[in-house]
């Protein structure tokens, strides 16, 4: 019996006061969870009634959430050509067209900015795995004979500034080395 006695009360479900969030960090964070919420709950309704619905909300930084079923294109096209048999839909996204299209730029921006980011990401794999070097960048199909002779001074000063930098490395080590047939000795 003194165990019922000695339990904690939770404080349970709570009403909270609705205002806004003046750090910046939560409001972040609220808002992404309200809206991964409304998204869920929107798509719950559509399942269970058959309604197709589109949702745009933007961020406390201004960018566009979108929410469709089908699709929120599909929903946005039909209602801004008037192809819809619902007049209260109508104008509702009467004043959407503005939105539509900042959704379609900030959709293209993504897109253009995953695929700059896949490029720069194969560069950077390419180029730790020793597939791509500088130099295979540099054509020389261009060159006229002056400037092929430079860029051959070039990469044979190259070649020595490496031995020389081989045979540091290897007077600082016991494993000699057998890069560009220059500093090989004889273990035997």
């Amino acid at each position: 019996m003194e165990n019922n006695k000695e339990k904690k009360e939770s404080k349970g479900q709570r009403k909270i006061e609705i205002k806004k969030i003046s750090k910046k960090s939560s409001l972040y964070v609220t808002f992404s969870k309200r809206r991964q919420g409304l998204f869920n709950k929107a798509g719950e309704c559509c399942v269970q009634s058959g309604a197709e619905m589109a949702i745009i909300t933007f961020s406390p930084g201004g960018k566009p959430f979108t929410f469709g079923h089908p699709s929120a294109d599909a929903i946005l096209n039909r209602h801004l050509t008037g192809n819809t048999s619902g007049e209260s839909s109508t104008n509702i996204l009467e004043g959407c067209s503005h939105y539509y299209e900042l959704y379609n730029k900030s959709a293209a921006d993504l897109e253009a900015e995953t695929l700059k980011r896949e490029e720069e990401t194969g560069k950077a794999k390419a180029n730790k795995f020793g597939e791509g070097f500088w130099w295979d960048e540099q054509s020389i199909e261009g060159l006229d004979l002056e400037e092929l002779n430079q860029y051959v001074e070039s990469m044979e000063g190259l070649r020595k500034l490496v031995a020389l930098k081989v045979d540091e490395m290897e007077k600082g080590s016991e494993f000699p080395s057998n890069f560009l047939g220059h500093g090989f000795k004889s273990t035997a």
